[in-house]
């Protein structure tokens, strides 16, 4: 496959050493880009491409060595990004083997102007001129969230053809968690779920169908986009390359990040739990869910680390995810690294063991951690940084 940053003048290297003892190799990035528009995710597509998403609304096109000027898509006026985690959160290109004879659809997920719904919309693609016909929306789901936080947004076509988009609680004030029924429990609202739903099955008129094995189709009650629920901001998931079980993290609330692995219809926890622990209500004694240690049904996360004041080595906001591929990193393969997203570091966890060894500490704020066309290992930043991670000679 042609290199896709093969034309580049210049690339430097920025050697950021491990502080971890259990680590034994020193990593370092080499910068590929530098001063990028907000980058908020990446996504590798045909020919070795890269779709790269702007906070404000933009999706350009990495190719060759260079970001085009053109944008492939520009939402910007139906975007705000004014409060709280509002923005334009990324894209995802349908498989063109699912397209069937039409226009295969470019799927983009923004909090809109005026409402401030979490909009995820499908755009058709034209492959020859690399763009996306903004004129020619169709809105897939709407969700209005009752706050300007944990909108996830996170949108990716599977293994399996299927679309799938995380959707984040909406909230952040300490009411809610005295509201019943809890907006992540509640089968009969999107938020706070991980939802999956075809649009090349769609129906003439419709804008999706949902799959027949989703596993709340015959519950009554329930919305049958759901997948799994239980959780707070979804930020990012990603989808193992050989076994296709879908990694995701969540981000917490004043103790623990998690990195988890979805189970089809699986309960992951929020509000009763955070990490591995009983969430305590943050404005008064008692427990959100008194009933915590009874529930024997959730879904442990494969991994939870502490915020500062439990973990000074931890974080604050938790970022996924990719498995390693890239046969320059041998020693990394098959594990999933994940970062944080304030304190910039990365870390590798062992889907097997579950060991958990600190890769990198950075000072990025890290908004992906994705694979790359040649399976290298990107890392994507707000501040404009996109770079690989190399090992240090």
């Amino acid at each position: 496959m042609r290199p896709l940053y093969s034309s580049l003048p210049l690339v430097v290297c920025v050697a950021l050493l491990v502080s971890t003892a259990a680590a034994q190799t020193p990593y370092g990035l080499e910068v590929l880009f530098q001063d990028l528009e907000k980058p908020v995710s990446a996504l590798t597509v045909d020919d070795g491409e890269v779709l790269l998403s702007s906070l404000d609304g933009r999706v350009y096109l990495v190719s060759g060595g260079r970001v085009r000027p053109e944008t492939v898509l520009d939402v910007t006026p139906r975007v705000t990004a004014l409060l709280g985690e509002q923005g334009f959160y990324g894209v995802a290109l349908e498989p063109a083997h699912a397209a069937q004879g039409r226009p295969r659809w470019l799927v983009a997920a923004y909090s809109e102007r005026d409402t401030g719904d979490l909009v995820v919309s499908a755009f058709p693609y034209d492959d020859a001129g690399r763009a996306a016909h903004l004129e020619a929306e169709r809105v897939l789901l709407r969700v209005p969230m009752p706050e300007p936080f944990h909108y996830a947004g996170h949108v990716r076509f599977g293994p399996d053809g299927m679309l799938w988009v995380s959707v984040g609680n909406g909230e952040r004030s300490p009411e809610h968690l005295r509201a019943r029924p809890y907006s992540s429990q509640d089968l009969s609202h999107l938020r706070g779920k991980l939802l999956r739903v075809d649009l090349s099955g769609a129906a003439a008129g419709e804008p999706y169908a949902v799959p027949a094995d989703n596993p709340f189709v015959a519950e009554p009650g329930a919305r049958p986009e759901v997948y799994a629920y239980g959780f707070r901001n979804p930020w990012k998931f990603t989808f193992h390359p050989e076994t296709g079980e879908v990694l995701i993290v969540d981000v917490g609330e004043d103790r623990w990040e998690e990195v988890s692995r979805v189970v089809p219809g699986g309960d992951h926890g929020w509000p009763a739990r955070e990490g591995f622990e009983c969430l305590a209500l943050p404005d008064g004694p008692g427990l959100v869910e008194p009933r915590c240690e009874e529930l024997d049904h959730q879904v442990p996360p494969l991994h939870a680390y502490g915020h500062l004041q439990i973990d000074p080595a931890g974080g604050l906001s938790v970022t996924g995810g990719v498995v390693v591929r890239d046969p320059a990193l041998p020693e990394l393969a098959g594990r999933y690294l994940f970062a944080d997203f304030v304190m910039g570091r990365v870390w590798s966890l062992d889907l097997i063991t579950g060991a958990v060894e600190e890769v990198i500490d950075t000072d990025l704020p890290i908004t992906e951690l994705v694979e790359g066309p040649d399976r290298e290992v990107l890392v994507v930043a707000i501040d404009g940084t996109m770079a690989r991670l190399v090992r240090l000679p």
